[in-house]
């Protein structure tokens, strides 16, 4: 992907059903409320039931729109400024943490896997923001601090797996057999099997 940056400039099509933008305007481009673009298939298989949509499985922009509004507060510049003082007391203990590990008589520590201790940040930063309790991962000694690699792995796993095919079939046989929505063969239940 990087060599084709230098030669065919930030954005271009780099296949029939994709594209590449690399440009400080692509977050906006692709995600801002007048983007062209619809999320792909792929999504589907995170759906718990056929019917078990929110805004991050949603490949309708009609109803991504619907359920985004409702976020919409949380992502507004006054909710973002009140979540900083979370953030700068995570970031904080966090480098504290980190300055524990330089060596007796030494201006430096040893080194240190960053990956991981950035993991552990993040997820406690999430944990205050999203359910009001740090999770403390970052903490020495915590028993969660096997959970972001376990997600990691259960996201490569699946992967493969929601690329595919069958994938799309999986997730729609209920509506497809009538079970939810509208019968085989009539409105959007044929209009998805025809896409």
């Amino acid at each position: 992907m990087d060599v084709l940056l230098i030669f065919a400039g930030p954005e271009f099509r780099y296949q029939p059903n994709a594209v590449c933008i690399n440009t400080p305007d692509g977050q906006r481009q692709i995600y801002g409320y007048r983007g062209n673009v619809r999320k792909g298939d792929s999504y589907v298989i995170w759906r718990r039931t056929v019917d078990a949509l929110n805004t991050w499985n949603s490949t309708s922009n009609e109803t991504h729109a619907r359920k985004r509004r409702v976020l919409n507060y949380a992502f507004s510049e006054p909710a973002i400024r009140a979540a900083e003082p979370f953030i700068h007391t995570n970031i904080d203990r966090w480098i504290k943490l980190l300055g524990q590990h330089k060596r007796e008589g030494r201006e430096w520590s040893g080194p240190i896997d960053m990956s991981p201790q950035t993991s552990y940040l993040v997820f406690d930063i999430l944990g205050d923001l999203c359910f009001g309790k740090c999770f403390d991962m970052k903490e020495p000694g915590s028993e969660l601090k096997d959970v972001p690699e376990m997600l990691t792995g259960y996201i490569k796993a699946l992967a493969p797996v929601r690329n595919h095919r069958l994938c799309w079939v999986c997730a729609n046989t209920p509506r497809l057999l009538g079970r939810h929505g509208s019968p085989f063969g009539y409105g959007s239940s044929l209009e998805a099997w025809t896409n």
